[in-house]
């Protein structure tokens, strides 16, 4: 029986690589500012990448100088290219400390490469590790993972999601970026489980992306900027249940930009609103399904229009992304250790995902379980078991009696224990994703806190997030939940603590005037306004919960 002692061969040809003994390839990547010159082997290079070796000689890229073979990489950048070259020479590789955006790019950096046995591995490593990353860049990942078909389980991630959970897609921060015929599809075809009224809030906003022109402020608006944006989602409306929408958001939603509907179909809809017993006439949609079986997520594949796979010759994607997102660890091979296998007992398919939000369904086919253990000085775990139901879309002050998944709290920061800064809070709780923040008042009995569904990022200082899945709420003698209602302003990034717009710890959060409410951004007053003193706090972040 063979011994086998991959890892000291693996070390040896590393240090053949730090050591630039007898080159004879030189490659330059990244642009100017960050330009560097990596030494290599051509034998090497075309021994474990023979594709991209032979590629780079026949098609007069590559220049040769005094026997040294000269190529110019400016599209990839000096970290990922470091990860790709040391895998060459090493067969290792660890994306522990990488950054989400930097491994998409090594994915693109490996099809470059031909590294195929490395792109389920990179691709788990972004589901599976990154996912609140990928579903805030998640039209750059249909962008990019549709561009090469080797890329199956980006591709097949994404058209599950967007199936089963559309508003992944409407909350994304490239929302905006979508292309119309993939939103369209959305629209007409998916049996999304979102509201009549939010999915026009997402086309408005959408629609006035496309048009740099328009202003925020419609009031402003002639019918010249009505007609931009008219034109811009005019085949849209023929989709969207105009008539399922409330009284209240046909009056604050729709009639402000009744400009961009056909008169006809305004005037039918005031009518309906107006007008007891009135029969509709464009009222021919059937209601959406609350939920979606396997044989209709599988249509949502439709939906992409997909541009040729990349050949040798196809424009690759640009090397554009600089998140600054914290990343998760990945148990990837050590430095002694080679990669045998790039799939992982946790890695996606089609029938099940690690999905991180459980979808907004009618609260069924699930059966209730015990509640989830939460180590807080403040609440109880049926307290986080309502919390777990409203982050789902339950709209009670009770926990149905059945509801979907069930989400854990692990606990962040808290006053008593970490500070009551605002340093304090950013250092524990920043780029955490999703988080509830739970808050006592001094000298108040009640509780109230907030949902985050994005998360907590000290470098956005002065940004507001758009989300519409947030909420405020007080636990006290009556239960009172505040959804967003301004989308736009649903969470302040700032440098002085937490802002979810109407409720803010500030600075010292325990000092007097820690803590400011008003009632703007969100729906329903949960207490009175004014400032005030924070007795004790806590921040979670939210996970799955399985018992």
């Amino acid at each position: 029986m063979a011994t086998q002692f991959l890892p000291y061969l693996s070390r040896d040809l590393t240090k053949l690589l730090e050591n630039k003994k007898n080159y004879d390839f030189v490659i330059n990547v990244d642009k100017e500012d960050n330009k560097k010159e990596f030494c290599v082997h051509s034998i090497i290079l075309e021994s474990r990448s023979t594709y991209f070796f032979r590629n780079s000689l026949s098609n007069g890229f590559t220049k040769k100088e005094n026997n040294i073979y000269i190529l110019d990489l400016p599209d990839i950048s000096v970290n990922v290219f470091d990860i790709v070259i040391r895998y060459i020479y090493g067969a290792t590789i660890d994306l522990d400390r990488e950054a989400p955006a930097d491994i998409l790019n090594l994915l693109v950096a490996c099809e470059k490469f031909k590294l195929k046995e490395l792109f389920d591995y990179i691709q788990d490593c972004l589901i599976n590790h990154h996912q609140y990353w990928v579903f805030q860049n998640f039209v750059l990942i249909q962008q990019v993972s549709f561009q090469y078909n080797e890329f199956t389980k980006l591709q097949n991630y994404w058209t599950t999601t967007v199936g089963e959970q559309p508003e992944i897609l409407f909350n994304a921060t490239d929302f905006t970026s979508v292309d119309k015929d993939t939103l369209l599809t959305v629209y007409r075809d998916g049996d999304i489980c979102v509201k009549e009224s939010e999915l026009w809030d997402h086309i408005i906003h959408w629609g006035k992306a496309q048009n740099t022109e328009l202003t925020e402020e419609i009031s402003d608006w002639t019918t010249n900027e009505f007609n931009i944006l008219k034109k811009t989602i005019e085949d849209f409306i023929p989709h969207i249940r105009f008539y399922e929408i409330s009284p209240e958001d046909f009056c604050y939603k729709i009639m402000p930009y009744c400009g961009v509907l056909s008169s006809e179909l305004y005037q039918d809809l005031s009518k309906y609103h107006l007008v007891p017993n009135w029969q509709p006439i464009f009222n021919n949609l059937k209601p959406r399904k609350k939920d979606l079986n396997v044989s209709q997520i599988s249509n949502i594949s439709n939906i992409i229009n997909l541009p040729n796979a990349s050949t040798p010759n196809s424009p690759k994607t640009p090397n554009t992304l600089n998140s600054p997102i914290t990343t998760n660890t990945l148990n990837s091979p050590n430095t002694t250790n080679t990669l045998n296998s790039p799939s992982s007992p946790n890695s996606y398919n089609s029938q099940s995902s690690n999905k991180f939000f459980s979808s907004f369904n009618v609260y069924s086919a699930y059966i209730p379980i015990s509640n989830p253990p939460i180590e807080s000085k403040l609440i109880d775990g049926e307290q986080a078991l309502l919390i777990s139901s409203w982050i789902q879309g339950n709209n009670e002050i009770e926990i149905p009696i059945k509801y979907g998944k069930v989400y854990g709290f692990k606990l962040l920061a808290r006053g008593s224990r970490d500070g009551f800064t605002s340093a304090s809070f950013h250092k524990l709780c920043d780029n955490k994703g999703p988080t509830i923040t739970i808050l006592k008042l001094k000298d108040e009995s009640a509780i109230i806190g907030g949902y985050n569904p994005t998360s907590w990022e000290i470098n956005k200082h002065g940004e507001y997030e758009r989300t519409s899945d947030s909420f405020v709420f007080s636990l006290g003698k009556e239960i009172i939940l505040s959804r967003v209602r301004k989308y736009d302003n649903a969470i302040y990034q700032s440098n002085r603590g937490i802002s979810f717009r109407d409720l803010q710890l500030i600075d010292n959060f325990n000092c007097e005037q820690g803590v400011y409410y008003t009632h703007n951004a969100y729906s329903r007053k949960i207490h009175d306004p004014g400032y005030f003193s924070a007795e004790e706090y806590e921040m979670f972040s939210i996970f799955l919960y399985s018992p």
